[in-house]
Formats: C-alpha cells, sequence, structure tokens
C-alpha cells in the first residue's frame, strides 16, 4: 500500500478475515458458482468498508480475460451487488503491460509473492 500510495495519494490498507464467510459459502451454494459468489461477497464487504471511510467508489486491479474470473459475465455479476461506482484502470491492460507497470512502480516483486489467500483454502 505505500509504494501505490505515491501514485494514488494516502490510502488506507484494510485485512478482511474471509475464512468463515468462505467456509460458509463453501459448504452453503454450488461449487461451479463459489469464485463468483466470493468474489461478490469481496465487494460488498469493500463497499461498506469504502462508505464507512466517506469513499465515492471503489478500484480494482481486474483486467479482462487476466483469469478465468474475469470475464465480462463475472465482473456485471460482481457490480451487481455493488451502489457505488467500480473503477477499473487497468480493464483493457493485457498481462505484460500490468508486469511492466508494476515494475515500472517496483510493486513486482510483492505481486509475485507466494501468498496463502483465501482462494488457496479449498486447494
Amino acid at each position: 500500500a505505500e509504494k501505490i500510495a505515491k501514485y494514488t495519494g494516502e490510502m488506507k490498507l484494510y485485512v478482511v478475515n474471509f475464512t468463515d464467510i468462505q467456509l460458509y459459502i463453501y459448504d452453503q451454494c454450488p461449487h461451479e458458482q463459489l469464485t463468483i459468489i466470493m468474489r461478490r461477497y469481496m465487494m460488498k464487504i469493500a463497499e461498506k468498508l469504502a462508505e464507512k471511510e466517506g469513499c465515492l467508489g471503489l478500484v480494482t486491479g481486474e483486467s479482462i480475460g487476466q483469469v478465468a474470473s474475469q470475464t465480462m459475465h463475472s465482473l456485471a455479476a460482481t457490480n451487481e451487488v455493488c451502489t457505488m461506482p467500480v473503477y477499473r484502470p487497468l480493464i483493457a491492460f493485457d498481462k505484460q503491460d500490468i508486469v511492466e507497470i508494476a515494475e515500472k512502480i517496483d510493486t513486482f516483486e510483492t505481486s509475485i509473492q507466494p501468498f496463502e489467500d483465501c482462494c488457496t483454502i479449498f486447494v
């Protein structure tokens, strides 16, 4: 967050424990829809935090087609749970463009570090 703040201005980083929600979704929802349902919950949580902070929108690093869950249909489905605007400045960038930007702003090495995130709990 500190490195990105050089380009965006002051920001707060929130880390949300998502495991209990994820386990509930896993137990209650069709498994073929897990990713989109989890993303919808994440967006709703992000929106609640943004509202608390008086923000006017959400900004994500999503780019069409970078991963299977970042399709037009999936992004539309995640947007449906938000009432505030969702900005995606990297939406049309390809992977190499994003890598080059990350290298330029010194965030690439952090982005490729192995990290146990909410997606690895079911692997």
